[in-house]
């Protein structure tokens, strides 16, 4: 029974289920909570006293180690007081420390092993103390030194360091896993044993709170949740763990019981008691502490319960049912499913093997559904097993049903038909309102068929299942009316806000696709593809498009977006033939219906497939491009020639560019903004814009922030990473890609990620961070490796030449590439003719570089690629140039947009003049030049 000498305390410990005194002598009491009166607390310390406390503070006190054990609040919220009575709880609640290794007592400072004995001192007793009451988290080294030595400024010391060195060699024992306690790089934490077994994997945090909700007065305290959750298999391991501390006892089955009389002879039964008069129960006589009543669904238990209190004031009681119990005086707690990690685990124990993603959605954290499929899931397929296994589960559900009243059904019912998040939105749009939601609401959480967390329904997959078949004509007229409403929102999808609708409605949108014909599915195909740009694979989205296009719609604007999605979606992909017929007949539908913008919009997408399809050696592109902007100067089409501009003439419009960027700026279009700063901020710094480049990557973080993607803040950061490299501050550079490339990899943003691994490799490479360059180079090589992509292996095993040349280990770097050029039936023509590039790069150290140079040109196909051509012609100039010769003719070819190739003949160039000063930008990473092209530089600037 606590003393709260802080009254804002009271109510949120009554919430707990404590019963409170506000006088008393604090020394009667196992805990005290008060507020921040430090000095107070300091001479109860110093006078012996070791109760409890919990003390409502902004911030704990400097010599808190002194004070413990102490759990500080910053707010008296129920939450914040139940997490301080659990961080009590697990520290010095009963003076001992469980480890894996034996039992540590607080107060003697002595670990019991199965060896004997071993002292601890004052401070590791003290460190081992506040580290436990604060499981799972990790304390930084300033923390512990302030806290638990006591200093009051930050000093550089390995103090901390050097006894955890000391209490490991105690603690860790006999082999027991290491370590107990865990080094990071800011701090330790105490890794206590696991008090899970097989059968409890994720009910440890709930598991510690109901033996807290007992162990401080819980007088009547009901489990209630879905069938098949773990309620009995919960209340089993609180009986066991209270019965190992010494309490009293006794677990009764009540599975099947329908009457408070039939319940009350099970419980005569099961303890050996005999009825008094009027068929009460002496439950005094039994010496019962604690009494769990396992599966009380038949009948309404509550006024059993409370005429055992009332003979048996100290008793306290344990029971589960799958409907909550709402008796006054009753603690109700929610079993909730497991969570995905949770119940992965719980599969992979039970069946040797981690479960399939689209199966563990099925079970939908379940104990008993994921524990029937694991046993069989070597033996049967999913489908199979989802029959089998929810089984018991459907029976459950059956009973129920009967049990809520008909507006709770319905509700049940519309909900089980909608596969997007059942946020407050959805939940109105089922019921007509939130109001009416309300009570039929209430009802299924009591039922135990819903939950309701942050705003949010949780429906189990198979209470949804179960519910589907019930869904009535009249909630799915409703439903697709309500998604349709969506639908027409969607038609300006570049707004942050309709964006994010769009995307929570996802999967519903999908399936409504697939109920609608005509015109109406091609806006919701339309509406849903904006959703799943961000999370769908490029196959689904293409599936959407060819369904929607098969027979395509009546409107001939529908049909003209729907085939501008589609070849955005496969513009990599489809011959660059069959994907300008589609768009031709696009921007053709756009103009006779009026919408100049729309054609617009298909040329400049039809320019950007044959820019990168290579189509008409680059001039078709920039054709379609002019085309484009002639038709209708949306922005799109003004950056996207601009772009081509840069690369061919090396100059363009910035004025232009900076007004497309800010039209799209000013209607809130931020998707079609970021789309265009990418090209956009490259292209400008090409050219050496750098001012105009660093406001286009502003635009584009200000839209990345608007849609809330990491994934776009990313790509502006390795925009920034680029504009940091060229500017000649490398490290930086380094340290934003470094940053960035978790959140792409974990994106899949692979063309950008690409990008930024290729600048990664070269700045470590420039900062001469070279051991690191290998590492990355390596780690890809091994990634291709595993993934079975034997050229995307080969292609990086050509830029680990590169790194060998750079450090200037030539003849590695030639035994390397004489590897890959075995005779190998999978070799590709790219990367044969990269590899005749390389060997001539290799070449121009030598004598005769000119001559070889033109060997291996010959071993090309006839006619070679354009853009290998070009590689050649220029190296052949360089060899030229070097050799004396006049590189002239090598350097009379088309302009090209190749990087590689323009910064060869930069270097033919200046050999041919004798002027090395143009060289320097691409050593110093000023210039946009290759790795290649760098190595030469920096060769010829060392003379």
């Amino acid at each position: 029974m606590p003393l709260v000498l802080e009254p804002s305390l009271e109510v949120p410990l009554r919430a707990w289920g404590l019963h409170v005194v506000t006088e008393g002598r604090p020394a009667e009491h196992e805990l005290v909570a008060m507020g921040d009166d430090w000095a107070r607390l300091r001479a109860w310390r110093l006078g012996g006293h070791g109760f409890r406390v919990l003390a409502l503070a902004a911030e704990p006190p400097e010599d808190r180690a002194l004070l413990e054990p102490l759990a500080v609040v910053a707010t008296p919220t129920e939450a914040a007081v139940g997490e301080a009575l659990a961080a009590l709880a697990s520290g010095r609640r009963a003076g001992e420390l469980a480890l894996r290794g034996g039992t540590v007592d607080l107060e003697r400072r002595v670990l019991r092993h199965a060896g004997g004995t071993t002292s601890l001192s004052r401070l590791e007793v003290s460190l081992l103390a506040y580290l436990a009451a604060r499981p799972g988290r990790e304390v930084p080294r300033e923390e512990l030194l302030r806290q638990v030595w006591g200093h009051k400024a930050t000093v550089r010391t390995r103090a901390v360091d050097m006894a955890v060195l000391r209490l490991r060699r105690k603690v860790d024992l006999d082999g027991a896993e290491s370590h107990l306690l865990s080094s990071y790089a800011g701090g330790y934490q105490l890794v206590l044993p696991d008090p899970e077994d097989a059968d409890l994997v994720g009910r440890g945090p709930l598991l510690a709170e109901l033996l807290l909700r007992l162990r401080t007065g819980a007088r009547d305290l009901g489990l209630h949740g879905l069938p098949g959750v773990g309620k009995s298999r919960l209340a089993r391991a609180v009986a066991d763990r209270l019965a190992a501390s010494g309490r009293r006892v006794a677990t009764v089955d009540l599975e099947g019981v329908g009457s408070a009389a039939e319940a009350r002879e099970r419980v005569a039964t099961t303890l050996g008691l005999s009825p008094g008069r009027a068929g009460e129960l002496d439950l005094g006589a039994s010496e019962v502490e604690v009494l769990v009543l396992d599966g009380a669904d038949g009948f309404d238990p509550g006024p059993l319960i409370a005429s055992w209190h009332a003979a048996s004031p100290t008793l306290q009681v344990l029971g589960t049912r799958q409907v909550r119990r709402a008796e006054p005086g009753a603690v109700a707690v929610l079993v909730p499913p497991l969570d995905d990690e949770a119940a992965r685990a719980l599969f992979a124990r039970r069946a040797g093997d981690r479960p399939d993603d689209g199966l563990l959605a099925d079970l939908d954290g379940l104990p008993l559904a994921i524990e029937l499929f694991a046993a069989r899931t070597r033996l049967w397929s999913g489908a199979v097993q989802g029959a089998f296994g929810l089984g018991p589960v459907v029976g459950a559900l059956d009973r129920v049903w009967g049990g809520v009243g008909e507006p709770a059904r319905r509700l049940l019912a519309g909900l089980a038909a909608v596969r997007s998040p059942l946020d407050p939105e959805v939940v109105a749009a089922v019921a007509g309102s939130l109001a009416a939601a309300e009570a039929p609401l209430a009802e299924l959480v009591d039922a135990g068929l819903v939950a309701v967390a942050d705003d949010r329904v949780r429906l189990p997959g198979a209470v949804r299942a179960w519910a589907a078949d019930r869904i009535a004509p009249e909630e799915r007229q409703r439903l697709d009316a309500w998604l349709r409403s969506l639908v027409e929102v969607g038609e300006e999808p570049e707004r942050a806000e309709v964006l994010r609708t769009l995307e929570a409605r996802l999967p519903d949108l999908r399936e409504l696709a697939g109920r609608l014909e005509g015109d109406d599915r091609a806006r919701c195909v339309l509406a849903a593809d904006h959703a799943a740009r961000s999370v769908a694979t490029l196959t689904d989205r293409l599936a959407a498009f060819d369904r929607a296009l098969d027979p395509p719609p009546p409107d001939p604007v529908l049909e003209a977006r729907l085939r501008i999605g589609r070849a955005r979606v496969d513009l990599l992909e489809r011959p660059i033939e069959l994907l300008g017929a589609d768009l031709e007949r696009a921007a053709a539908l756009a103009s006779g219906a009026g919408r100049p913008d729309l054609a617009a919009e298909a040329l400049t997408c039809w320019s950007q497939a044959a820019h990168h399809a290579r189509w008409g050696s680059g001039t078709g592109a920039r054709q379609l491009a002019e085309r484009a902007l002639a038709t209708h100067p949306v922005p799109r089409a003004v950056v996207w020639l601009e772009a081509i501009r840069s690369r061919e003439e090396r100059r363009m419009d910035v004025e232009a560019v900076r007004g497309a960027l800010a039209e799209a700026a000013r209607g809130g279009r931020w998707r079609e903004l970021f789309e265009l700063v990418v090209p956009a901020a490259g292209a400008l710094l090409a050219i050496g814009e750098v001012a105009a480049a660093a406001e286009a990557r502003e635009l584009g973080r200000r839209a990345a922030e608007a849609l809330g993607d990491p994934g776009r803040r990313a790509t502006v950061d390795v925009l920034h990473a680029q504009d940091l490299g060229f500017g000649g501050r490398i490290a930086a550079c380094a340290a934003l890609l470094e940053q960035a490339l978790p959140v792409l990899r974990a994106r899949r943003i692979d063309a950008v990620l690409g990008r930024a691994r290729s600048l990664l490799l070269t700045a470590r490479c420039h900062l001469g961070r070279h051991a690191l360059a290998e590492e990355l180079c390596d780690a890809l090589i091994t990634e291709r490796t595993v993934a079975g992509d034997r050229e995307g292996r080969r292609e990086l095993q050509l830029v680990r030449c590169l790194l060998l040349m750079e450090q200037g280990r030539w003849e590695a770097a030639t035994r390397l590439v004489d590897e890959l050029d075995a005779p190998d039936a999978a070799v590709s023509s790219t990367f044969a003719a990269n590899v005749v590039v390389l060997r001539s790069l290799l070449a121009l150290r030598r004598d005769g570089a000119a001559v070889r140079v033109d060997e291996l040109r010959s071993t090309l196909q006839d006619p070679p690629d354009p853009r290998n051509a070009r590689r050649l012609d220029a190296i052949r100039a360089v060899a030229a140039a070097g050799e004396g010769q006049d590189p002239g003719p090598w350097l009379e070819g088309a302009v090209t947009d190749d990087p590689e190739a323009t910064s060869l003949e930069e270097i033919a160039r200046a050999l041919r003049t004798g002027d090395r000063e143009p060289l320097r930008p691409m050593v110093e990473l000023r210039d946009p030049a290759p790795m290649v092209t760098r190595i030469l530089a920096r060769r010829l600037l060392e003379g």
